[in-house]
């Protein structure tokens, strides 16, 4: 009899706190406006191209940045901008199809001499998002 009432009482417990949960969030098939989404989305794809043209520049991913290949006057078939390509690829290198964010690491690990960034980061989406703007 004990086990019993300790069972109901865990149950109407578990079912109180699913009915705070449930009327404490938005109704199930209510969404964001969207204007109001495009408008974050937009402006989180500005933030992360900035932040990506940043990344590009800087010689924090190794001992040379990316800018020094792929914008150098003497070297225009390095230069990204207008050039024809598309993600996934074949790698020679790797010897497999590979998506451009693992295209950017293997070019930091193997021209730049740098250390490889997390694959699912912030940072190579961002130097993603940059390189895709610069064929627009």
């Amino acid at each position: 009899m004990r086990i019993a009432r300790w069972t109901v009482a865990a149950l109407l417990v578990t079912g109180l706190a699913g009915v705070l949960v449930t009327s404490s969030s938005p109704p199930a098939g209510a969404e964001e406006d969207p204007a109001v989404a495009a408008k974050t989305a937009k402006a989180a794809l500005k933030k992360a191209v900035a932040r990506g043209k940043e990344l590009f520049r800087s010689k924090d991913l190794g001992r040379k940045t990316c800018q020094q290949c792929h914008e150098d006057p003497d070297k225009p078939e390095d230069k990204l901008k207008g050039r024809a390509w598309s993600y996934p690829a074949y790698s020679r290198r790797a010897r497999r199809v590979v998506t451009l964010q693992q295209k950017i690491n293997e070019m930091i690990k193997y021209k730049a001499r740098g250390k490889q960034l997390d694959a699912s980061g912030a940072d190579i989406a961002a130097i993603a998002a940059y390189v895709e703007s610069l064929r627009n």
